[in-house]
C-alpha cells in the first residue's frame, strides 16, 4: 500500500465503484494536480460533490477536498492495490483506479 502523498494523489483516476451513492456524488473522472488543486469530468446534468476546487493532504489517511458548494470536507483515503479508495463521513466509499498516461 502506498502512502499517501501529493506525488501518489497527482494524476488522471476512473471511478471504478458503481455503487448508487458513488454515481450520484462523485464523478467518473477526476484530475490531482500537485498545486493542491482538482478538475473533474463531470455531466452538466448532474450535481457531483466533486466538481473542482482545492485538496489539502492533512496526514497519511486523510485528506480535505473542497465541495461543490465550498465547504472543505474530510475524507479517509487511503490506496490498496493501486486502488485509490475515499471513505465520507457517512461511510460512503468510493475508489478511484489511475488512468494511464
Amino acid at each position: 500500500m502506498s502512502q499517501l502523498s501529493y506525488e501518489n494523489l497527482t494524476g488522471h483516476w476512473q471511478r471504478v465503484s458503481q455503487t448508487p451513492d458513488d454515481v450520484s456524488l462523485y464523478p467518473e473522472q477526476i484530475e490531482f494536480r500537485s498545486d493542491g488543486c482538482y478538475l473533474t469530468v463531470i455531466d452538466n446534468e448532474v450535481f457531483y460533490e466533486w466538481q473542482a476546487g482545492d485538496y489539502e493532504i492533512i496526514d497519511d489517511s486523510n485528506v480535505k477536498i473542497e465541495s461543490s458548494t465550498d465547504a472543505m470536507l474530510t475524507y479517509k483515503c487511503y490506496f490498496e492495490n493501486k486502488v485509490l479508495n475515499f471513505i465520507n463521513a457517512d461511510g460512503v466509499k468510493v475508489t478511484y483506479q489511475r488512468m494511464a498516461s
